[in-house]
Protein backbone atom coordinates (compact mmCIF):
# COMPACT_ATOMS: atom_id res chain seq x y z
CA UNK A 1 0.00 0.00 0.00
CA UNK A 2 2.88 2.15 0.90
CA UNK A 3 4.66 2.07 -2.55
CA UNK A 4 0.78 2.35 -4.02
CA UNK A 5 0.82 5.75 -2.46
CA UNK A 6 4.58 6.53 -3.56
CA UNK A 7 3.51 5.99 -6.67
CA UNK A 8 0.35 7.98 -7.16
CA UNK A 9 1.81 10.80 -5.40
CA UNK A 10 5.13 10.65 -7.59
CA UNK A 11 2.06 10.63 -10.76
CA UNK A 12 0.37 13.75 -9.55
CA UNK A 13 3.63 15.51 -8.89
CA UNK A 14 5.23 14.51 -12.49
CA UNK A 15 1.02 16.13 -13.31
CA UNK A 16 1.71 19.11 -11.78
CA UNK A 17 5.15 20.03 -13.44
CA UNK A 18 3.98 19.45 -16.69
CA UNK A 19 1.30 21.60 -16.17
CA UNK A 20 -2.19 19.24 -16.98
CA UNK A 21 -3.79 19.62 -13.84
CA UNK A 22 -4.73 23.49 -12.86
CA UNK A 23 -5.71 24.20 -9.68
CA UNK A 24 -6.89 27.38 -7.64
CA UNK A 25 -10.02 29.18 -6.15
CA UNK A 26 -12.60 31.82 -7.10
CA UNK A 27 -13.00 34.16 -4.68
CA UNK A 28 -15.05 36.97 -3.88
CA UNK A 29 -12.41 40.02 -4.20
CA UNK A 30 -14.34 42.96 -1.75
CA UNK A 31 -11.39 45.11 -1.75
CA UNK A 32 -10.58 44.62 -5.07
CA UNK A 33 -6.95 44.53 -4.84
CA UNK A 34 -6.31 41.27 -6.83
CA UNK A 35 -5.45 39.28 -4.00
CA UNK A 36 -6.94 36.98 -1.71
CA UNK A 37 -7.33 38.57 2.00
CA UNK A 38 -8.25 37.64 5.35
CA UNK A 39 -12.33 37.70 5.05
CA UNK A 40 -12.27 36.85 1.26
CA UNK A 41 -14.32 33.32 0.67
CA UNK A 42 -14.20 31.75 -1.67
CA UNK A 43 -17.55 31.33 -4.35
CA UNK A 44 -18.96 28.44 -4.90
CA UNK A 45 -20.49 26.63 -8.05
CA UNK A 46 -18.73 28.67 -10.20
CA UNK A 47 -17.82 27.65 -14.10
CA UNK A 48 -13.79 27.46 -14.65
CA UNK A 49 -13.30 26.38 -18.08
CA UNK A 50 -9.96 25.42 -20.38
CA UNK A 51 -12.09 25.80 -24.00
CA UNK A 52 -13.08 22.40 -23.90
CA UNK A 53 -14.41 21.24 -20.51
CA UNK A 54 -15.98 23.36 -17.48
CA UNK A 55 -15.89 22.27 -14.30
CA UNK A 56 -17.55 23.87 -11.07
CA UNK A 57 -15.82 25.34 -8.11
CA UNK A 58 -16.35 23.81 -4.61
CA UNK A 59 -18.10 24.59 -1.73
CA UNK A 60 -15.19 26.31 -1.12
CA UNK A 61 -14.08 27.79 -4.43
CA UNK A 62 -11.68 25.67 -5.27
CA UNK A 63 -11.59 24.13 -8.49
CA UNK A 64 -8.72 21.81 -10.63
CA UNK A 65 -9.19 21.34 -14.38
CA UNK A 66 -6.65 20.16 -17.12
CA UNK A 67 -4.81 22.58 -18.68
CA UNK A 68 -2.58 21.91 -21.81
CA UNK A 69 -0.21 24.08 -23.10
CA UNK A 70 -0.65 26.66 -25.07
CA UNK A 71 -3.96 27.10 -23.59
CA UNK A 72 -6.18 30.22 -22.21
CA UNK A 73 -8.04 29.21 -18.70
CA UNK A 74 -10.69 31.50 -18.13
CA UNK A 75 -13.71 31.51 -15.15
CA UNK A 76 -17.11 32.25 -15.57
CA UNK A 77 -18.73 34.74 -14.10
CA UNK A 78 -21.93 34.14 -12.35
CA UNK A 79 -25.20 36.74 -11.75
CA UNK A 80 -24.27 39.38 -9.49
CA UNK A 81 -20.52 39.44 -9.72
CA UNK A 82 -18.19 41.59 -12.02
CA UNK A 83 -14.92 41.58 -13.54
CA UNK A 84 -11.61 43.29 -12.80
CA UNK A 85 -10.95 45.51 -15.54
CA UNK A 86 -7.86 46.91 -17.07
CA UNK A 87 -7.20 50.88 -17.86
CA UNK A 88 -9.24 50.18 -21.41
CA UNK A 89 -12.01 48.53 -19.54
CA UNK A 90 -11.22 44.93 -20.39
CA UNK A 91 -12.58 42.62 -18.47
CA UNK A 92 -9.87 40.49 -16.65
CA UNK A 93 -11.26 36.84 -16.82
CA UNK A 94 -8.29 34.73 -17.51
CA UNK A 95 -5.04 33.00 -17.59
CA UNK A 96 -2.88 32.32 -20.16
CA UNK A 97 -0.54 28.98 -19.90
CA UNK A 98 1.80 29.56 -22.99
CA UNK A 99 5.19 27.99 -21.10
CA UNK A 100 7.43 29.25 -24.24
CA UNK A 101 5.20 32.03 -25.55
CA UNK A 102 4.46 32.16 -28.91
CA UNK A 103 5.94 33.80 -31.80
CA UNK A 104 4.24 33.02 -34.88
CA UNK A 105 2.46 36.23 -35.55
CA UNK A 106 4.12 39.38 -37.11
CA UNK A 107 2.21 41.32 -34.70
CA UNK A 108 1.97 40.99 -31.25
CA UNK A 109 2.76 38.01 -29.77
CA UNK A 110 1.64 35.61 -26.58
CA UNK A 111 4.48 36.46 -24.10
CA UNK A 112 6.20 33.30 -22.28
CA UNK A 113 4.43 32.60 -19.02
CA UNK A 114 6.62 29.21 -17.86
CA UNK A 115 5.95 26.90 -15.57
CA UNK A 116 2.35 26.30 -14.48
CA UNK A 117 1.56 28.45 -11.11
CA UNK A 118 0.99 26.03 -7.96
CA UNK A 119 -2.44 27.78 -8.15
CA UNK A 120 -4.06 30.41 -10.38
CA UNK A 121 -6.81 32.29 -8.34
CA UNK A 122 -9.86 34.65 -10.07
CA UNK A 123 -11.25 37.17 -8.34
CA UNK A 124 -14.45 38.43 -8.53
CA UNK A 125 -16.00 41.32 -7.38
CA UNK A 126 -19.60 41.57 -6.20
CA UNK A 127 -21.88 43.96 -7.79
CA UNK A 128 -25.56 43.44 -7.18
CA UNK A 129 -27.70 43.34 -11.18
CA UNK A 130 -30.67 44.35 -12.00
CA UNK A 131 -32.35 41.75 -14.35
CA UNK A 132 -33.66 44.71 -16.44
CA UNK A 133 -30.28 46.06 -18.28
CA UNK A 134 -29.24 47.10 -21.39
CA UNK A 135 -26.05 46.22 -24.01
CA UNK A 136 -24.77 47.63 -26.81
CA UNK A 137 -23.71 45.45 -29.41
CA UNK A 138 -21.42 46.37 -32.95
CA UNK A 139 -20.78 44.81 -36.00
CA UNK A 140 -17.50 45.40 -37.69
CA UNK A 141 -15.75 48.11 -36.09
CA UNK A 142 -12.68 47.26 -39.18
CA UNK A 143 -10.54 50.09 -38.75
CA UNK A 144 -7.54 50.09 -41.40
CA UNK A 145 -5.75 52.87 -39.74
CA UNK A 146 -6.29 56.00 -37.75
CA UNK A 147 -7.86 57.96 -39.75
CA UNK A 148 -10.73 55.33 -39.41
CA UNK A 149 -10.37 55.15 -36.10
CA UNK A 150 -10.46 58.79 -35.66
CA UNK A 151 -13.99 57.91 -37.79
CA UNK A 152 -15.30 55.95 -35.36
CA UNK A 153 -14.45 57.87 -32.28
CA UNK A 154 -16.54 60.89 -33.67
CA UNK A 155 -19.08 59.30 -35.79
CA UNK A 156 -19.91 56.28 -32.44
CA UNK A 157 -17.86 56.78 -29.64
CA UNK A 158 -18.44 60.12 -28.97
CA UNK A 159 -22.04 60.19 -28.52
CA UNK A 160 -21.99 57.05 -26.07
CA UNK A 161 -19.74 58.07 -23.70
CA UNK A 162 -20.33 58.37 -20.22
CA UNK A 163 -23.48 56.29 -20.71
CA UNK A 164 -24.35 54.77 -17.13
CA UNK A 165 -27.37 53.01 -18.93
CA UNK A 166 -25.29 50.00 -20.61
CA UNK A 167 -24.35 46.66 -18.70
CA UNK A 168 -21.58 46.63 -21.16
CA UNK A 169 -20.95 46.21 -24.74
CA UNK A 170 -19.67 43.47 -27.04
CA UNK A 171 -18.05 44.54 -30.82
CA UNK A 172 -18.97 41.26 -33.05
CA UNK A 173 -15.74 40.52 -34.76
CA UNK A 174 -13.52 42.17 -37.67
CA UNK A 175 -12.26 44.58 -34.95
CA UNK A 176 -9.74 46.20 -37.55
CA UNK A 177 -8.65 45.34 -41.14
CA UNK A 178 -6.18 43.18 -41.02
CA UNK A 179 -3.83 45.37 -39.17
CA UNK A 180 -3.71 44.23 -35.85
CA UNK A 181 -1.45 46.49 -34.97
CA UNK A 182 -4.51 49.02 -34.78
CA UNK A 183 -5.71 47.02 -31.09
CA UNK A 184 -4.10 49.39 -29.02
CA UNK A 185 -5.22 53.00 -30.49
CA UNK A 186 -8.86 50.89 -31.24
CA UNK A 187 -9.06 50.19 -27.13
CA UNK A 188 -8.20 53.34 -26.59
CA UNK A 189 -10.63 55.22 -28.23
CA UNK A 190 -13.70 52.42 -27.20
CA UNK A 191 -12.55 52.70 -23.60
CA UNK A 192 -14.02 56.60 -23.47
CA UNK A 193 -17.57 54.58 -23.55
CA UNK A 194 -16.12 53.60 -19.83
CA UNK A 195 -18.00 49.98 -19.68
CA UNK A 196 -16.44 46.84 -19.91
CA UNK A 197 -16.10 45.76 -23.64
CA UNK A 198 -16.32 42.06 -25.21
CA UNK A 199 -14.85 41.22 -28.04
CA UNK A 200 -15.66 38.39 -31.13
CA UNK A 201 -13.16 37.33 -33.06
CA UNK A 202 -13.35 38.00 -36.98
CA UNK A 203 -11.45 36.90 -40.85
CA UNK A 204 -10.08 40.48 -40.51
CA UNK A 205 -8.73 39.79 -36.90
CA UNK A 206 -6.40 37.00 -38.31
CA UNK A 207 -2.46 36.82 -38.89
CA UNK A 208 -3.05 35.60 -42.35
CA UNK A 209 1.05 34.39 -41.75
CA UNK A 210 0.53 31.91 -39.84
CA UNK A 211 -0.21 28.03 -41.04
CA UNK A 212 -3.07 26.57 -38.85
CA UNK A 213 -6.41 28.11 -37.63
CA UNK A 214 -5.43 27.60 -34.26
CA UNK A 215 -2.03 30.04 -34.80
CA UNK A 216 -4.00 32.45 -36.24
CA UNK A 217 -5.88 34.35 -33.70
CA UNK A 218 -2.54 34.19 -31.61
CA UNK A 219 -2.20 38.29 -31.52
CA UNK A 220 -6.12 38.60 -30.89
CA UNK A 221 -5.79 36.25 -27.81
CA UNK A 222 -2.38 38.15 -26.87
CA UNK A 223 -4.59 41.15 -26.23
CA UNK A 224 -8.30 40.03 -25.56
CA UNK A 225 -7.66 36.28 -24.41
CA UNK A 226 -10.02 33.52 -25.03
CA UNK A 227 -11.79 32.81 -28.50
CA UNK A 228 -14.65 31.36 -26.79
CA UNK A 229 -15.97 31.90 -23.80
CA UNK A 230 -19.10 32.96 -21.47
CA UNK A 231 -20.97 34.81 -18.36
CA UNK A 232 -23.61 35.37 -16.41
CA UNK A 233 -25.28 38.86 -16.11
CA UNK A 234 -28.99 38.60 -14.48
CA UNK A 235 -31.15 35.74 -16.16
CA UNK A 236 -29.00 35.72 -19.41
CA UNK A 237 -26.36 33.71 -20.05
CA UNK A 238 -24.15 35.28 -22.82
CA UNK A 239 -21.42 32.90 -24.84
CA UNK A 240 -18.60 34.42 -27.08
CA UNK A 241 -17.73 32.50 -29.82
CA UNK A 242 -15.48 32.32 -32.81
CA UNK A 243 -17.26 30.65 -35.69
CA UNK A 244 -14.40 31.79 -38.42
CA UNK A 245 -12.32 28.74 -39.17
CA UNK A 246 -8.83 29.60 -41.40
CA UNK A 247 -7.76 26.94 -43.76
CA UNK A 248 -4.15 27.95 -43.02
CA UNK A 249 -3.47 28.77 -46.46
CA UNK A 250 -1.26 31.71 -46.82
CA UNK A 251 -1.48 32.47 -50.13
CA UNK A 252 -5.20 32.18 -50.71
CA UNK A 253 -6.00 33.51 -47.24
CA UNK A 254 -9.16 31.78 -47.59
CA UNK A 255 -11.24 30.82 -44.75
CA UNK A 256 -14.50 29.33 -43.72
CA UNK A 257 -17.81 30.26 -41.48
CA UNK A 258 -18.43 27.48 -39.51
CA UNK A 259 -18.25 25.98 -35.95
CA UNK A 260 -15.38 23.75 -35.06
CA UNK A 261 -15.68 20.72 -33.01
CA UNK A 262 -13.92 22.27 -29.96
CA UNK A 263 -16.49 25.33 -29.71
CA UNK A 264 -18.76 22.89 -29.94
CA UNK A 265 -17.62 20.35 -27.42
CA UNK A 266 -16.90 23.98 -25.22
CA UNK A 267 -21.00 25.44 -26.01
CA UNK A 268 -22.57 21.68 -24.93
CA UNK A 269 -20.41 21.65 -21.49
CA UNK A 270 -20.84 25.42 -20.61
CA UNK A 271 -24.84 25.18 -21.39
CA UNK A 272 -24.96 21.41 -19.29
CA UNK A 273 -24.50 24.43 -16.01
CA UNK A 274 -26.97 26.80 -17.05
CA UNK A 275 -30.07 26.90 -15.87
CA UNK A 276 -33.07 25.97 -18.94
CA UNK A 277 -35.29 28.89 -17.77
CA UNK A 278 -32.39 31.44 -18.10
CA UNK A 279 -32.00 33.38 -21.45
CA UNK A 280 -28.67 31.71 -23.71
CA UNK A 281 -27.32 34.80 -26.11
CA UNK A 282 -24.69 33.51 -28.43
CA UNK A 283 -22.56 36.53 -29.92
CA UNK A 284 -20.11 35.76 -32.96
CA UNK A 285 -19.09 37.09 -36.00
CA UNK A 286 -20.55 35.59 -38.79
CA UNK A 287 -24.27 35.14 -38.66
CA UNK A 288 -25.94 31.46 -39.11
CA UNK A 289 -27.18 31.77 -42.48
CA UNK A 290 -25.16 32.71 -45.43
CA UNK A 291 -26.47 36.15 -46.15
CA UNK A 292 -26.17 35.79 -50.31
CA UNK A 293 -28.38 32.53 -50.23
CA UNK A 294 -29.51 32.02 -46.67
CA UNK A 295 -27.63 28.43 -46.71
CA UNK A 296 -26.70 27.58 -43.15
CA UNK A 297 -22.86 27.89 -41.82
CA UNK A 298 -20.71 25.02 -41.40
CA UNK A 299 -21.71 22.31 -38.03
CA UNK A 300 -24.90 24.78 -37.86
CA UNK A 301 -27.23 21.61 -37.04
CA UNK A 302 -25.07 21.03 -34.16
CA UNK A 303 -25.07 24.27 -32.18
CA UNK A 304 -28.49 24.75 -32.96
CA UNK A 305 -29.15 20.98 -31.45
CA UNK A 306 -26.84 22.07 -28.15
CA UNK A 307 -29.64 25.14 -28.12
CA UNK A 308 -32.89 23.19 -28.51
CA UNK A 309 -33.56 22.14 -24.95
CA UNK A 310 -33.82 26.21 -23.87
CA UNK A 311 -37.06 27.61 -24.66
CA UNK A 312 -35.19 31.19 -24.10
CA UNK A 313 -32.57 31.72 -26.96
CA UNK A 314 -31.19 34.71 -29.16
CA UNK A 315 -27.98 35.13 -31.41
CA UNK A 316 -25.83 38.12 -32.77
CA UNK A 317 -23.19 38.25 -35.33
CA UNK A 318 -21.95 41.22 -38.04
CA UNK A 319 -20.16 40.15 -40.98
CA UNK A 320 -22.39 40.65 -43.86
CA UNK A 321 -22.03 44.61 -43.64
CA UNK A 322 -26.05 44.69 -44.09
CA UNK A 323 -28.84 44.36 -41.18
CA UNK A 324 -30.70 41.68 -41.31
CA UNK A 325 -33.10 39.23 -39.09
CA UNK A 326 -32.80 35.50 -39.57
CA UNK A 327 -35.60 33.62 -37.89
CA UNK A 328 -34.98 29.57 -37.31
CA UNK A 329 -37.81 27.37 -37.68
CA UNK A 330 -37.95 23.50 -37.22
CA UNK A 331 -34.82 21.78 -39.19
CA UNK A 332 -31.36 22.24 -39.61
CA UNK A 333 -31.18 20.93 -36.48
CA UNK A 334 -33.79 23.32 -34.44
CA UNK A 335 -36.43 21.48 -32.98
CA UNK A 336 -38.13 23.84 -30.75
CA UNK A 337 -41.51 25.07 -31.28
CA UNK A 338 -39.98 28.40 -30.28
CA UNK A 339 -38.44 29.70 -33.57
CA UNK A 340 -34.69 30.65 -33.08
CA UNK A 341 -34.26 35.02 -33.13
CA UNK A 342 -30.80 35.66 -35.09
CA UNK A 343 -29.98 39.17 -35.66
CA UNK A 344 -26.92 40.62 -37.94
CA UNK A 345 -26.69 43.88 -36.56
CA UNK A 346 -24.81 45.44 -39.68
CA UNK A 347 -21.31 47.19 -38.80
CA UNK A 348 -20.27 50.03 -36.86
CA UNK A 349 -18.30 50.89 -40.11
CA UNK A 350 -21.18 50.58 -42.72
CA UNK A 351 -19.35 50.56 -45.93
CA UNK A 352 -16.45 49.78 -44.66
CA UNK A 353 -16.25 53.77 -43.78
CA UNK A 354 -16.85 54.56 -47.51
CA UNK A 355 -19.07 57.21 -49.50
CA UNK A 356 -19.23 61.05 -49.50
CA UNK A 357 -17.81 62.81 -46.32
CA UNK A 358 -20.13 65.34 -44.85
CA UNK A 359 -19.38 68.61 -43.38
CA UNK A 360 -17.59 67.09 -40.24
CA UNK A 361 -15.09 65.34 -42.66
CA UNK A 362 -16.77 62.16 -41.48
CA UNK A 363 -17.92 59.21 -44.63
CA UNK A 364 -22.05 58.77 -44.91
CA UNK A 365 -21.00 55.26 -44.77
CA UNK A 366 -24.37 53.59 -45.89
CA UNK A 367 -24.03 50.19 -46.07
CA UNK A 368 -25.00 48.61 -49.48
CA UNK A 369 -28.57 47.23 -48.63
CA UNK A 370 -29.65 50.99 -47.53
CA UNK A 371 -29.28 50.75 -43.55
CA UNK A 372 -27.26 54.00 -42.26
CA UNK A 373 -23.86 52.83 -40.18
CA UNK A 374 -24.28 52.30 -36.34
CA UNK A 375 -24.90 49.61 -33.81
CA UNK A 376 -27.57 47.62 -31.87
CA UNK A 377 -28.63 48.51 -28.55
CA UNK A 378 -30.41 44.97 -26.58
CA UNK A 379 -32.88 45.56 -23.78
CA UNK A 380 -33.18 42.71 -21.48
CA UNK A 381 -35.95 42.32 -18.91
CA UNK A 382 -35.41 38.69 -16.90
CA UNK A 383 -35.21 36.10 -19.62
CA UNK A 384 -36.79 38.01 -22.70
CA UNK A 385 -35.03 40.63 -24.63
CA UNK A 386 -35.68 43.10 -27.36
CA UNK A 387 -33.27 44.96 -29.92
CA UNK A 388 -33.50 48.27 -31.35
CA UNK A 389 -30.51 49.54 -33.93
CA UNK A 390 -29.30 53.21 -33.57
CA UNK A 391 -28.18 55.21 -36.46
CA UNK A 392 -24.71 56.67 -35.72
CA UNK A 393 -25.57 60.70 -34.84
CA UNK A 394 -29.38 60.65 -35.49
CA UNK A 395 -31.85 60.51 -33.11
CA UNK A 396 -32.93 56.77 -32.04
CA UNK A 397 -36.90 56.85 -33.85
CA UNK A 398 -34.66 57.01 -37.18
CA UNK A 399 -35.68 53.62 -38.14
CA UNK A 400 -36.37 54.03 -41.80
CA UNK A 401 -35.59 55.85 -44.71
CA UNK A 402 -38.48 56.94 -46.81
CA UNK A 403 -38.24 57.28 -51.22
CA UNK A 404 -40.00 58.49 -53.73
CA UNK A 405 -39.56 59.84 -56.98
CA UNK A 406 -37.67 63.46 -57.34
CA UNK A 407 -40.69 65.29 -59.18
CA UNK A 408 -44.63 63.52 -59.83
CA UNK A 409 -46.30 65.59 -62.38
CA UNK A 410 -50.37 65.34 -61.33
CA UNK A 411 -51.47 64.75 -65.00
CA UNK A 412 -48.98 61.76 -65.73
CA UNK A 413 -50.47 57.98 -66.39
CA UNK A 414 -50.89 56.16 -63.09
CA UNK A 415 -47.83 53.66 -63.62
CA UNK A 416 -45.80 56.66 -64.45
CA UNK A 417 -46.46 58.91 -61.17
CA UNK A 418 -43.92 56.35 -59.15
CA UNK A 419 -43.72 54.65 -56.27
CA UNK A 420 -42.96 54.76 -52.51
CA UNK A 421 -40.23 52.93 -51.37
CA UNK A 422 -39.42 52.20 -47.96
CA UNK A 423 -36.31 51.19 -46.04
CA UNK A 424 -37.28 49.53 -42.57
CA UNK A 425 -33.59 49.18 -41.47
CA UNK A 426 -34.21 46.47 -38.77
CA UNK A 427 -37.18 44.56 -40.75
CA UNK A 428 -37.87 41.13 -42.17
CA UNK A 429 -40.78 39.62 -44.04
CA UNK A 430 -43.20 39.08 -40.99
CA UNK A 431 -42.97 42.69 -40.12
CA UNK A 432 -45.87 45.06 -41.22
CA UNK A 433 -45.70 48.12 -43.16
CA UNK A 434 -48.58 50.29 -43.48
CA UNK A 435 -48.87 54.13 -45.15
CA UNK A 436 -51.43 56.57 -45.46
CA UNK A 437 -51.04 60.16 -47.63
CA UNK A 438 -52.16 63.39 -46.30
CA UNK A 439 -53.83 61.66 -43.09
CA UNK A 440 -56.24 59.79 -45.42
CA UNK A 441 -56.86 55.72 -44.93
CA UNK A 442 -54.09 53.70 -43.96
CA UNK A 443 -53.33 50.99 -46.69
CA UNK A 444 -50.88 48.19 -45.95
CA UNK A 445 -47.36 47.93 -47.67
CA UNK A 446 -45.88 45.22 -50.42
CA UNK A 447 -42.71 43.81 -49.27
CA UNK A 448 -40.10 44.06 -52.18
CA UNK A 449 -36.86 42.96 -51.56
CA UNK A 450 -34.28 44.65 -53.95
CA UNK A 451 -31.77 47.39 -54.22
CA UNK A 452 -32.36 49.89 -52.29
CA UNK A 453 -33.21 53.49 -54.03
CA UNK A 454 -31.72 55.78 -51.84
CA UNK A 455 -28.37 53.74 -51.64
CA UNK A 456 -28.60 53.35 -55.75
CA UNK A 457 -28.72 57.11 -56.23
CA UNK A 458 -25.78 57.70 -54.16
CA UNK A 459 -23.75 55.26 -55.78
CA UNK A 460 -24.80 56.47 -59.44
CA UNK A 461 -23.81 60.05 -57.85
CA UNK A 462 -20.36 58.37 -57.91
CA UNK A 463 -20.37 56.71 -61.56
CA UNK A 464 -20.74 60.17 -62.76
CA UNK A 465 -17.51 61.62 -63.74
CA UNK A 466 -18.80 65.20 -63.79
CA UNK A 467 -19.72 64.43 -60.08
CA UNK A 468 -16.66 64.39 -58.39
CA UNK A 469 -16.62 63.98 -54.28
CA UNK A 470 -14.87 64.42 -51.34
CA UNK A 471 -14.58 60.48 -49.88
CA UNK A 472 -14.06 57.03 -51.81
CA UNK A 473 -16.73 55.16 -54.10
CA UNK A 474 -19.25 53.56 -51.61
CA UNK A 475 -20.04 49.84 -52.87
CA UNK A 476 -22.45 48.09 -55.44
CA UNK A 477 -25.63 47.83 -54.36
CA UNK A 478 -26.98 44.21 -52.80
CA UNK A 479 -30.97 43.26 -52.39
CA UNK A 480 -32.30 44.80 -49.50
CA UNK A 481 -34.85 42.38 -47.64
CA UNK A 482 -36.24 44.96 -45.84
CA UNK A 483 -37.69 47.36 -48.26
CA UNK A 484 -41.36 47.39 -48.98
CA UNK A 485 -43.51 49.64 -51.46
CA UNK A 486 -46.72 51.03 -52.45
CA UNK A 487 -47.98 53.43 -55.48
CA UNK A 488 -48.45 57.08 -55.13
CA UNK A 489 -52.02 57.86 -55.64
CA UNK A 490 -53.50 59.30 -59.04
CA UNK A 491 -55.69 61.86 -57.61
CA UNK A 492 -53.38 63.70 -55.48
CA UNK A 493 -52.94 67.34 -56.67
CA UNK A 494 -49.88 69.89 -57.36
CA UNK A 495 -48.42 70.98 -54.34
CA UNK A 496 -46.78 69.67 -51.37
CA UNK A 497 -48.06 66.19 -49.82
CA UNK A 498 -47.58 64.06 -46.75
CA UNK A 499 -46.36 60.30 -47.00
CA UNK A 500 -46.87 58.99 -43.30
CA UNK A 501 -45.47 55.44 -42.46
CA UNK A 502 -45.99 53.23 -39.25
CA UNK A 503 -43.92 49.92 -39.40
CA UNK A 504 -44.52 47.04 -36.59
CA UNK A 505 -41.33 44.88 -35.87
CA UNK A 506 -41.18 41.75 -34.36
CA UNK A 507 -41.23 42.60 -31.18
CA UNK A 508 -44.54 44.30 -31.52
CA UNK A 509 -43.28 47.89 -31.24
CA UNK A 510 -44.39 50.53 -33.80
CA UNK A 511 -42.13 52.87 -35.61
CA UNK A 512 -43.83 56.02 -37.29
CA UNK A 513 -42.07 58.40 -39.95
CA UNK A 514 -43.44 60.94 -42.54
CA UNK A 515 -42.01 62.43 -45.91
CA UNK A 516 -43.30 64.95 -47.62
CA UNK A 517 -42.89 65.12 -51.73
CA UNK A 518 -43.97 67.48 -54.57
CA UNK A 519 -46.49 67.15 -57.03
CA UNK A 520 -46.12 69.62 -60.29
Amino acid sequence: MRALLILITAMALLQHISGQTATGKVYADLNKNGTIDKGEKGIPGVGVSNGREVVLTDNYGTYRINLEENTILFVIKPADYSFPRDARHLPQFYYRHYPAGSDVSRFANIEATGPLPAVINFGLQPDREDPVFKAVIFGDTQVRNLQEIDYLSRDIVAELAGNTNLAFGTILGDLVFDDLALYEPLNQVMSAIGIPLFHAPGNHDMDYNATSDGQALETYQAVYGPKNFSFNYGRVHFVVLDNIIYSGDTIRKNYEEGFDDELITFLANDLGHVPEDNLILLMMHAPFLNTANLSPIRNLDKVLNVLTRFPHTFSLSGHSHIVSQQLITKGLGWENDQRHHHFNAGAACGDWWQGTLDELGIPDAMMHDGSPNGYAIISFENNTCNVEYKVARRPATYQMNIHTPAVIVADAEDDAKGEVYVNFFTGSKDDKLKIRFDDGEWHEMQWAPGPDPVFLAARMNWEDQDRKQPGRMPSRPVNSAHLWKAPIPDDLNAGIHKAEVIATDLFGREHPAFHFFRVE
